[in-house]
């Protein structure tokens, strides 16, 4: 008995040795075992230039360098509270971007791990890294392994130059975090083992894709077409409890959502400078430019040139709803409706079955930058089609594969795409170290931005080249004159030039934008001006006028006031510099000083009415 036993248990370690040898014989194993490493390898190698000797360039200011949430100058709570740019979320003018788990990572890598760009940029390349994994083992999943569908999908993600801003910028990487996630989510809704464990982790799975990025929400719709359609080996009643879930997911987290913005969770307090489309009043005219939005998305994707950080006003145009035009979307309507009926008809089961996974897929993840449900909060952006993307490209590997290694022309084609998209990501790369780089290219690709000239301008003006800057700024204010940001730096480019008064004109007009701090800086220059203005004439009252009036606009009463009464000093009953004192003391509640100053200009034909009225409103407050 002994022997025997002996016996059986030598060939079951036999059998055991013989089938591992089996496995580890498998071609299409080894083959995927091999360009996993290789596929990983390369999406790490042509972003990893990104990293070294980079910047904060763009967004990256804002959501980083001046987020107090960030820098850790506010109590980490807030970071529940306020939107992904440190603002309040409730406020209207909020872009209702909350990304908490996002915001954390970005304060744990600011104030714990040095805060320097490379830090930032070198976990995008990580994550970028992963996805491309995560990736990978869908497309292994979706493809029954076929090793050469896996690797055409698999790659082109990796290399693909639209992935650069979401991996080059900082801000980029709530779409890295939230396609990790979401990608895991569809992962789990394949799986063939019904479990709570399984439940509970796509629940958590979805949550965490939401957190990171509102967008990841649109997850949920695969998932779902994954758990009734895709999957083949679980029962039907065993698929309900994870759609269930799944479903539940996104009701908590639309909740949720409601609750922190204080049920106002769609943006409304767009700029028509980074997103006309809502500002656009003919319907028409408004569908017909989404259209054009999306083929420029459709662009992107076939055909990477020519991309660019900004494509806000006027990158794209309107496009005029004529009849000619009319009548030629509708044809063109029409015909993609019967293309896509044809297609789902004539394909085969499991192949309908796949290609309305992709069509579905795509849908959902491109519906937030679509411009159908809710305007985002810029007319196009690169790294919006992160994830959606993924679709794209598990479907061009799935119509490629089957041909790659029987037509050579296939695979030579496959090949010098391969090796032209990646120079192409690499270029790009360098192009977001610096905000001047940045800039310098998308004025190559999107000349017509007036974001893109005016930071071209800025550019200029800060490195000493103000011809130039100011021909860019003066095109930035044609393109949108109802801007704002050019006066101030059109001011400055004035003062690098001498030419102060016209640099007060502009700078007069830079202190009513609110944007960006321009009203303070604003100040700043013109209190430099007039300093210089009241040294140069130490006895003209204008001069110390202006000045007080510059120190009263920024609050600075005490000095203000000492040189409104030295300007009446050097000139008795100086108008400007009395009605603007007299209206200073009306708002300090110096009642009776107020009506003696104004009383000294009463009969003043320019200033006695408001003279008047400063009189009337202190008389009343004695009362």
């Amino acid at each position: 008995m002994k022997n025997r036993s002996k016996a059986s248990g030598k060939q079951q370690k036999q059998a055991q040795q013989n089938h591992k040898q089996t496995v580890k014989q498998s071609p299409a194993e080894l083959q995927l075992r091999r360009w996993f490493w290789v596929v990983l390898l390369v999406a790490l190698v042509v972003n990893i230039n990104c990293v070294v000797g980079s910047e904060f360039v763009f967004d990256d200011h804002v959501a980083i360098k001046n987020n107090p949430d960030v820098t850790g100058a506010s109590p980490a709570s807030n970071i529940l509270s306020n939107d992904f740019w440190g603002g309040d979320i409730t406020k209207k003018s909020s872009h209702k971007s909350y990304r908490p788990i996002t915001t954390a990572i970005f304060r744990l890598l600011y104030t714990q791990c040095g805060g320097t760009p490379a830090v930032f940029k070198t976990l995008n390349v990580i994550l970028h890294g992963i996805n491309t994994v995560l990736v990978y083992i869908l497309a292994a999943k979706l493809f029954n392994q076929n090793h050469s569908r896996v690797v055409v999908s698999s790659m082109l993600f990796a290399i693909h130059p639209i992935h650069t801003e979401a991996v080059a910028s900082v801000v980029g990487q709530a779409d890295l975090l939230s396609c990790l996630f979401a990608l895991l989510v569809v992962l789990q809704s394949l799986s063939s083992t019904i479990s709570v464990s399984r439940c509970v982790w796509m629940f958590v799975l979805l949550s965490m894709s939401f957190l990171t990025k509102e967008t990841g929400i649109t997850a949920a719709i695969p998932s779902l077409f994954c758990i009734l359609v895709m999957n083949k080996t679980a029962a039907r009643k065993d698929q309900m409890f994870p759609a269930v879930v799944v479903i539940v997911a996104v009701v908590v987290l639309v909740f949720v959502r409601g609750v922190v913005t204080g049920w106002n969770p769609v943006p409304k307090g767009f700029r028509k400078l980074d997103n006309p489309l809502p500002f656009i009043e003919d319907a028409s005219d408004r569908a017909l430019t989404i259209g054009r939005v999306w083929l420029e998305y459709i662009r992107l994707l076939l055909l990477p040139l020519w991309l660019s950080c900004d494509y806000s006003f006027s990158a794209i145009p309107v496009v005029a709803s004529t009849p000619s035009v009319v009548s030629f979307v509708a044809a063109s309507v029409v015909f993609l409706i019967i293309l896509f009926a044809g297609i789902i008809y004539w394909l085969p089961s499991d192949a309908r079955r796949m290609f309305l996974f992709f069509a579905l897929f795509f849908a959902s993840c491109f519906s937030p930058a679509s411009h159908v449900f809710v305007y985002p909060g810029t007319l196009v952006a690169e790294r919006l089609l992160y994830l959606p993307s993924i679709p794209f490209c598990l479907f061009i590997g799935w119509v490629l594969g089957p041909v790659y290694h029987s037509r050579t022309y296939v695979k030579f084609f496959c090949i010098c795409m391969a090796i032209i998209l990646s120079c192409l990501t690499i270029t790009r790369n360098a192009e977001w170290k610096t905000q001047v780089s940045l800039f310098e290219s998308a004025l190559v690709a999107t000349p017509n931005s007036a974001k893109v000239q005016l930071n071209i301008g800025i550019a200029r003006q800060q490195a000493n080249r103000t011809t130039e800057a100011m021909h860019h700024l003066e095109k930035a204010a044609a393109i949108f004159p109802e801007g704002c940001q050019h006066h101030y730096w059109m001011g400055r480019c004035y003062m690098d030039e001498l030419n102060y008064e016209a640099a007060v004109k502009k700078m007069h007009l830079a202190v009513e934008c609110t944007e960006l701090d321009h009203r303070k800086h604003a100040l700043i220059a013109l209190e430099a001006i007039f300093k210089k203005y009241a040294q140069a004439s130490p006895k003209s009252a204008d001069a110390h006028t202006n000045l007080a009036n510059i120190f009263q606009l920024r609050m600075n009463f005490k000095d203000a006031e000492l040189l409104y009464k030295h300007a009446l000093k050097l000139q008795k009953g100086h108008p400007a510099a009395a009605i603007n004192y007299s209206r200073m003391l009306l708002a300090k509640e110096r009642y009776s000083e107020a009506v003696d100053i104004a009383s000294i200009i009463v009969s003043d034909p320019t200033h006695g009415r408001d003279a008047e009225e400063v009189i009337k409103s202190a008389s009343s407050k004695m009362k």
